[in-house]
């Protein structure tokens, strides 16, 4: 692999990390995502743990929890006693709804919040409806582009 092949993989498995850790999940199933995303191919337990530089029970552990999300597949290779991982085929349609459901979510509990004001504080109380309908907007916008994405991969929105 080259320096610029290597160098743009590190920034990318780095990247995905990141964003996974500000989504509230943990770097290294972010780092494990971008990869397998970057590889193209099902990688084992160990060549994972070498690659990104963890533990095994780290790369156990994050990978329990990406295969329970459906954004990554567990598949065994005839011969080889590790488990092998891949990236799902449905991974991004799942990260979308995902997310949609995070923003519903939230603008719930910002309604919720808001019915609790007094009559005295329908300033405020407007605000916040203001706020949990924009989460919900956005939340309805992400679900729309979670089924055109669907759609153009030829999956069932």
């Amino acid at each position: 692999m080259t320096d610029r092949i290597a160098t743009a993989k590190n920034a990318f498995v780095d990247l995905i990390g990141h964003a996974n850790e500000a989504e509230g999940a943990t770097r290294i199933s972010g780092r494990i995502m971008g990869i397998l995303i970057f590889e193209g191919r099902a990688m084992s337990f160990g060549e994972l743990a070498t690659a990104l530089g963890v533990s095994r029970g780290s790369i156990s552990t994050n990978t329990r929890s990406l295969v329970a999300r459906g954004i990554i597949t567990r598949r065994n290779i005839d011969g080889e006693r590790q488990d092998y991982f891949e990236v799902s085929d449905t991974h991004s349609v799942t990260m979308l709804r995902d997310i949609s459901a995070r923003l519903a979510a939230t603008a719930t509990k910002i309604s919720q919040i808001a019915q609790t004001l007094p009559r005295d504080a329908a300033p405020q109380q407007t605000r916040l409806q203001r706020f949990a309908d924009f989460h919900m907007t956005v939340s309805d916008a992400i679900l729309t582009a979670s089924t055109d994405v669907a759609a153009q991969k030829g999956e069932d929105p």
